[in-house]
């Protein structure tokens, strides 16, 4: 017969004057080698270290809490007087940026009609047979200086056509005399079948339909074999007479050609400062 509800109560009550007495020693006896629970008295003198364990951490737990949410009551303060302060930062200065941000367009703009004047100079001194002036991409102040860096255009490019093109115009081919040599060696190895590994011409048209080959441009080794150039923009007239009107930022090889299906967007020089130390 199981133990009834009354001694139930009487066990607990046992453990409970036991156990409140120590917890240490208590858990020292359960901490002891080979130890093990044969009956359900120990099994509930187990169950109610447990429990007093489970009330120790609780204890703890609480405390912690409470202490968390006083500090975390300072941070709040913390923050919203901080937040007051940026608040009142951003009113104080606003005024100010703007204005620094309308002279410094102004900087600017002398900077870039200061540029554009000595380029034109140049095209007049070089028709006459002088010597170019230094272009003016940065002027010295007291407090910052003035800088210009033409920057790098924004680059739109069709992969896919791009990928075709460099294959057709940059891909190795086997010569007669390679493809001969291959075979004489498989006609006296008497193997009557080539490997698609040894001549890549015949990957394409024998590879396994479960065999993918992803061919990518590596944009960035290709790139770096490049040169900018620019390339006149030319407008046909109804009199049939060609017209420049413009000019167009591309990519050529070492040998001048144009790399096709890459647009390269002009983003024009950038203007900015960098204060002195």
């Amino acid at each position: 017969m199981g133990i009834l509800n009354n001694e139930v109560e009487l066990i607990t009550d046992k453990c409970m004057e036991e156990i409140e007495d120590d917890l240490e020693i208590e858990l020292a006896e359960f901490q002891s080698e080979g130890w093990t629970i044969n009956d359900k008295e120990t099994a509930m003198r187990i169950d109610y270290v447990l429990h007093m364990l489970e009330e120790k951490i609780a204890e703890d737990e609480a405390i912690a809490k409470s202490q968390k949410e006083v500090i975390q009551a300072k941070i709040d303060k913390l923050e919203e007087d901080k937040s007051r302060y940026d608040d009142w930062l951003e009113r104080s200065t606003k005024g100010y940026r703007n204005r620094i941000a309308d002279l410094k367009l102004h900087l600017h703009l002398y900077h870039q009609r200061l540029i554009e004047a000595e380029e034109l100079e140049n095209v007049k001194r070089v028709s006459n047979g002088n010597k170019p002036l230094k272009i003016s991409k940065s002027i010295k102040l007291t407090y910052r200086d003035l800088v210009s860096k033409q920057q790098q255009p924004e680059i739109i490019k069709n992969d896919e056509l791009l990928k075709d093109w460099i294959v057709d115009n940059y891909s190795s081919y086997i010569s007669y005399a390679e493809l001969a040599a291959l075979l004489e060696r498989k006609e006296a190895e008497e193997v009557c079948q080539v490997s698609v590994r040894e001549l890549e011409e015949l990957i394409s048209k024998n590879n396994s339909e479960y065999v993918k080959r992803d061919v990518k441009v590596n944009w960035g080794e290709f790139k770096k074999t490049l040169q900018l150039g620019t390339k006149n923009i030319k407008e046909t007239l109804e009199s049939g007479e060609e017209v420049v009107v413009g000019t167009k930022l591309i990519y050529c090889d070492e040998n001048g050609v144009e790399i096709p299906n890459v647009t390269l967007i002009d983003q024009g020089v950038k203007f900015d400062w960098k204060l002195n130390k």
